[in-house]
């Protein structure tokens, strides 16, 4: 949620592929899609890796949107494991609603003890929309409503979170309010993404109206096609 403090895990193995007899790792991690106020900052204080009497945990913000981290083992002895290696936290900026914010890794070395580059593994890079704080309504149905991206031009989505399943009444309107489009959706309990028809309608400001099955729902979306 947009204005909220996140905190995200930093894994490195799974159970079926765990990584094997390393020293440590480094790597530039990215934000982009949102312009962060502060860069990311990394703790240890959970990590497979090991604790802060054993490892040593460098990191260093280069801008607001960029952390460069280095995580090794402090006593020259190989670890292998599987799971979190670190918790990567980060202020979503309160204007940042609707904007997807994309988390990566760049120049990513991993070591073993005799410092040899250890080249089998794969990176993983993750995407997250950013949604309007205190959104959920009073209602039972519809936890929250966005577009993104937005502005868009060829695709946009309608990211929904609903409480419960339920019929939803999709309404696009032009700003005159005319009607261009109305579909309906068969709403799951969770998160889902309904595709707009951003490719049949032109450039403008559109308003997206909600309405559930027992009409409690009714929330209007404001959509900017490129």
């Amino acid at each position: 949620m947009a204005g909220t403090t996140v905190s995200i895990p930093i894994k490195l193995g799974t159970t079926a592929l765990p990584m094997n007899n390393i020293l440590g790792i480094a790597a530039d991690i990215t934000v982009s899609g949102i312009a962060l106020t502060t860069a990311p900052t990394i703790s240890v204080a959970t990590s497979w890796m090991g604790n802060n009497t054993n490892t040593i945990n460098f990191t260093k913000g280069v801008n607001t949107n960029q952390t460069d981290w280095t995580l090794a083992r402090a006593d020259h002895n190989n670890v292998s494991g599987d799971g979190t290696i670190a918790t990567l936290t980060m202020n979503i900026p309160t204007g940042s609603a609707g904007q997807d914010a994309i988390l990566y890794f760049n120049s990513v070395k991993i070591i073993n003890s005799a410092g040899t580059e250890i080249t089998n593994y794969n990176v993983v890079d993750d995407t997250a929309t950013v949604i309007p704080l205190n959104v959920a309504t009073a209602n039972t149905t519809l936890q929250y409503a966005i577009v993104a991206p937005n502005p868009s031009e060829g695709q946009a989505n309608l990211h929904l979170s609903m409480l419960k399943a339920s019929v939803i009444r999709i309404v696009i309107s032009d700003i005159t309010g005319r009607q261009v489009e109305a579909f309906t959706v068969n709403a799951v309990k969770g998160s889902q993404q309904i595709a707009l028809p951003a490719t049949q309608l032109a450039a403008g400001m559109y308003n997206i109206r909600l309405v559930d099955d027992n009409g409690a729902v009714n929330q209007n979306l404001k959509w900017l096609k490129k």
